[in-house]
């Protein structure tokens, strides 16, 4: 105690044995409260930061049929490749086209030349570094038609070389506003797959199955099951990754068969995410707790008149009367449980005020058609409502459902319906050209309601090779109006998609969503675990 005053000392020295023992724990005390006070009050100019670490447990429906971004046609197959390759553009959290691989851009003032500069830091799974001869012989692959790829069709007529080993330049034939998205196509690395197998092997390819890419995650492990199918897909964040390591340090996907068996594993806690929910499974797990996170789909559904084949739908008073009969509202309410937009034109934007006013008519004309559609359980539920809807003005309506794959063969293909309730992709290029120029209304074309304008078809060539965004709109707009002039369909509403994610992760910020794998942008600006920095 001789650090003590004397005074304090001599008193100290007169304290009963049970007197000390309370002065020095009054004194601990004492110091303890005020430097716990001090903390709080520093920690007031604190806030919470991402760090690094956490596992996120995702519960997908279906095996990949491929992990490999010029092939995959799955969902699941996306999803893995979307982690795991990286293109030299990616979609951000904002829904914007950002520089991945590469450093940057420019475009030639005429549209046709697209010149990309690489990152200096950028390199495979493998610790390959990679160069431009990567993406030309990626390009190179994908339009093969030995290859098959769903991704072929982006780059036909595009010529792709290296200048030199950091430099790529695409040159089209024409202008096409919507190009650069397809520039977020992954890159797989020459040197594993020139030699790797031949062309008419390419599909069947180890590397299919065990990629080695160049995205933000890398694969550390499969699990499999007796029967030898996936169980789990274990993904670590790469730490060479060219924008930097991510903030979650695991992502498992853990593989299910069907809805009711992910929804199962939700509950049972088997699984922390599950995407691309259905709006009844979604509407009851918000009921129970769960954090549901919902963002806008870049897709369409309507009612496509096929005037061809039903004459009925020749007059377009008749087609107006069905437009203006569908309670929009109603539908969505109570089929989709609120988790869509009402639309009233083949671009989506969410609700409007225009979207949703139903202008009531009465059919003039006795009319008794087929409404063809997948099998889909939602889709059955909006076609049942339809009819009913139709019905009450004194329409005869027959539901048709057939599963999707014998739909596309027997139905949309032939263009063997009246009228077809259907979904079209419009994704964030709104590049309508496929789904409404006349010269796509015959198979393998999009133009299910075999729709003929010519002004239309004008507006749409001069939208599509526009060079400004602002021409682009302007012409699409002018699209627009000649569309609901015309009323080739009866245009429903966009769907949200419908993700379950886990409450402790911060930071999530979901883009408009074309594919469901574009989700995982925003889960690679998001964060599990925080810590305290100053502000």
């Amino acid at each position: 105690m001789k650090l003590l005053p004397y005074n304090i000392r001599h008193l100290f020295s007169e304290f009963s044995v049970v007197e000390k023992v309370l002065f020095t724990i009054v004194s601990f005390f004492l110091m303890w409260s005020s430097a716990m006070l001090f903390y709080s009050a520093v920690d007031i100019f604190r806030v919470d930061a991402p760090a690094k670490g956490g596992t996120l447990r995702e519960g997908v429906i279906g095996e990949p049929s491929f992990i490999n971004p010029i092939l995959s046609g799955t969902d699941t197959g996306r999803d893995l490749a979307y982690l795991t390759y990286s293109g030299l553009m990616r979609i951000n959290e904002h829904g914007e086209l950002a520089p991945d691989l590469a450093e940057s851009y420019t475009i030639s003032d005429d549209g046709l030349v697209y010149t990309f500069k690489l990152r200096n830091d950028i390199y495979f799974h493998d610790n390959e570094k990679i160069t431009a001869d990567d993406v030309v012989f990626t390009i190179t692959k994908t339009k093969d038609p030995r290859i098959k790829s769903p991704l072929a069709a982006n780059w036909q007529g595009v010529v792709v070389k290296a200048i030199d080993e950091r430099t790529i330049e695409f040159t089209l034939k024409s202008p096409y506003n919507p190009f650069l998205e397809n520039t977020t196509i992954g890159i797989i690395p020459e040197h594993i797959w020139k030699d790797a197998v031949e062309v008419d092997q390419f599909a069947f390819s180890k590397y299919n199955f065990e990629p080695i890419g160049s995205g933000p995650y890398k694969v550390d492990e499969v699990r499999r099951g007796s029967d030898g199918s996936a169980v789990y897909y274990k993904l670590v964040a790469f730490s060479k990754y060219g924008p930097g390591e991510k903030n979650i340090t695991n992502i498992y996907i853990h593989i299910y068969k069907d809805m009711e068996s992910l929804v199962t594993a939700l509950r049972a806690g088997d699984i922390d995410s599950a995407a691309a929910l259905s709006p009844a499974a979604a509407s009851q797990l918000t009921q129970e707790g769960f954090r549901i996170e919902t963002t806008p789909m870049l897709r369409i559904f309507g009612v496509f008149f096929n005037q061809n084949q039903q004459t009925g739908f020749v007059k377009k008073e008749v087609r107006q009367s069905l437009a203006d009969a569908v309670d929009k509202q109603r539908i969505i309410d109570k089929v989709l449980y609120s988790y869509a937009d009402p639309e009233d034109s083949p671009l989506p934007r969410g609700i409007s005020e225009d979207a949703t006013t139903t202008d009531r008519t009465v059919a003039t004309t006795t009319l008794s058609f087929t409404l063809s559609t997948s099998d889909n359980p939602e889709l059955k539920a909006v076609a049942d409502a339809l009819k009913e809807q139709w019905g009450a003005i004194g329409v005869q309506v027959n539901v048709a459902t057939l599963d999707p794959a014998e739909l596309t063969r027997t139905v949309i293909r032939p263009r063997k319906y009246d009228a077809l309730l259907f979904g079209e992709i419009v994704g964030r290029g709104n590049d309508l050209y496929p789904f409404w120029h006349s010269s796509e209304r015959k198979d393998p074309g999009l133009n299910i309601a075999q729709y003929t304008n010519t002004r239309a078809d004008a507006l749409l060539q001069r939208a599509r090779a526009a060079t400004t965004t602002a021409e682009m709109n302007e012409n699409l707009s002018a699209f627009e109006d000649i569309v609901k002039q015309d009323v080739p369909a009866a245009f429903l509403y966009s769907p949200h998609f419908i993700y379950v994610v886990p409450k402790e992760l911060k930071g999530l910020k979901l883009p408009a969503i074309e594919l469901a794998n574009e989700r995982w942008a925003g889960i690679l600006a998001s964060y599990i675990n925080v810590r305290r920095v100053w502000k």
